[in-house]
């Protein structure tokens, strides 16, 4: 839900909030965007650094993300005191950043806790992400309209941040989500 806001209201927000133009916005745009994909990059060399360095996935999974999920909710709320629109947006990129950074664990915890039934894992995660994905852009007319102000934006954005940090305490890296037992059948029974 969070990266919806770069792709659907952020040049709107740069616009209305930040007084910037049309041009400008759309290359201002770019910034939060360009983060993402180097902060995907960088997040998976990241967990991968913590795991052969710690040996836990838990540290690997669960520490990188809520350490950059909370960088990335501080930041984002810390742009709001921002009075230069490049300084927001640098801030703003700053923390899509570190939210990227999480990606990668989120995949990797799929693995880890799906055991056999990864896909359904991921599938259920993925499917989770793009109900919010799909709600965040309906969410921000209506804040607004309540609001009249894009702070509020922000810090909707920002507190969808930090409630992913607090979702990330409830994953098991080191178990399956499955009851295993439940899972088994008995071998059948060959005829003669």
């Amino acid at each position: 839900a969070g990266y919806m806001f770069f792709t659907s209201w952020f040049a709107t927000y740069l616009q209305e909030a930040r007084g910037v133009t049309i041009i400008k916005a759309g290359l201002l745009n770019t910034l939060p965007l360009l983060a993402v994909v180097f902060g995907n990059l960088a997040g998976g060399q990241l967990s991968d650094w913590v795991l052969r360095r710690t040996g836990s996935r838990a540290l690997s999974r669960q520490g990188v993300s809520i350490a950059s999920l909370l960088l990335c909710a501080g930041l984002t709320l810390s742009a709001l005191w921002a009075a230069d629109a490049t300084l927001a947006v640098v801030i703003i990129s700053a923390g899509a950043f570190c939210a990227a950074l999480a990606a990668p664990s989120g995949y990797a915890i799929t693995m880890d806790m799906g055991g056999d039934h990864v896909a359904a894992v991921n599938g259920v995660m993925n499917m989770c992400g793009n109900f919010g994905a799909m709600l965040f852009p309906l969410v921000v007319p209506w804040l607004l309209e309540r609001t009249g102000s894009w702070n509020a934006v922000l810090v909707s954005f920002g507190g969808l941040y930090f409630a992913a940090t607090l979702c990330w305490w409830f994953l098991k890296p080191n178990g399956s989500v499955f009851d295993q037992s439940l899972l088994r059948t008995k071998p059948r029974q060959s005829t003669p």
